[in-house]
């Protein structure tokens, strides 16, 4: 078996709470291979039923973290390096906005990752080592995803409805150019402070956060569109409204623990994806 990794499209019943799903196999003899994954505010529930994944999110350190049966992952701040050994097989389930919190009943804001067996989760975790078993049961990716889909289908809570306004903006949300929280506050007549809380709680990141990391992704974007041209870094200063060439650099070693040039190198070896399955 050659590595495989595929994207699902993801039940449009569920198009308000996941995003497409991806699943990675590969078999026990295949070369363990470093990659680095692209910062994202998504929420990730990741389920792995083979040989473990390390990661770091540090490029300077060694790999020293695990990913083993179930790991919460996100709102991804900063780039995820992380080893995919021979044996790998894992099923990632990326969430929209208040996906997570629907499914689970968790404000990714209160989930504190360094804190390991948190009584608080101790119910959820149950819940989803129930879930882990049954998926592991089935060794066919496809099979494996859509039963996962059927299986939060017949969980997930509707959304709430301090939600729906974030919901309902997602456009502006998702467009650097403009602030969520004038948007929203102005078109529902609610506080910007009450639009800043509901971004915490249901999606575990702040407006300002979202602001300057689509911002980064923006620029990323450009550079992946456009792999054999040289960057002008002066006209992604300007296109992008950084003040100067020091904002951006802080912005590249902020998420990616590198400056635009190394990031560059990353991504013309092919190292770099912006999802769990690198391009070819």
């Amino acid at each position: 078996m050659d590595i495989y990794g595929k994207k699902y499209d993801r039940d449009e019943r569920l198009k308000n709470v996941l995003q497409p799903l991806y699943a990675i196999q590969a078999p026990e003899n295949a070369a363990a291979e470093v990659f680095h994954l692209s910062p994202n505010l998504e929420m990730l529930l990741i389920f792995s039923f083979g040989e473990p994944l390390r990661y770091t999110f540090d490029r300077s350190e060694a790999l020293q973290h695990t990913m083993d049966d179930i790991m919460v992952l996100g709102p991804l701040r900063r780039m995820l390096t992380y080893e995919r050994p021979g044996g790998t097989d894992i099923l990632v389930l990326p969430f929209v906005l208040d996906g997570f919190y629907r499914l689970l009943g968790i404000s990714p804001d209160d989930i504190d990752l360094s804190v390991a067996d948190d009584p608080r989760f101790a119910q959820t975790a149950v819940r989803l080592e129930a879930m882990h078993a049954s998926l592991a049961r089935i060794s066919d990716p496809m099979e494996r995803a859509a039963a996962a889909e059927k299986m939060i289908l017949q969980a997930v809570a509707p959304s709430e409805p301090a939600s729906v306004p974030l919901l309902e903006n997602l456009d502006a949300i998702r467009n650097p150019a403009l602030n969520p929280v004038k948007v929203i506050a102005e078109q529902w007549d609610i506080t910007e402070r009450a639009v800043q809380q509901r971004f915490r709680k249901y999606g575990g990141y702040s407006p300002k956060e979202l602001i300057r990391f689509l911002r980064f992704k923006a620029v990323v974007n450009w550079l992946l569109e456009h792999p054999s041209q040289k960057p002008d870094w002066f006209f992604l200063i300007e296109r992008f409204g950084y003040h100067d060439q020091s904002h951006l650099i802080k912005d590249f070693r902020h998420y990616t623990g590198a400056p635009p040039k190394e990031f560059l190198k990353m991504n013309g070896d092919g190292s770099f994806c912006t999802s769990w399955i690198p391009e070819d």
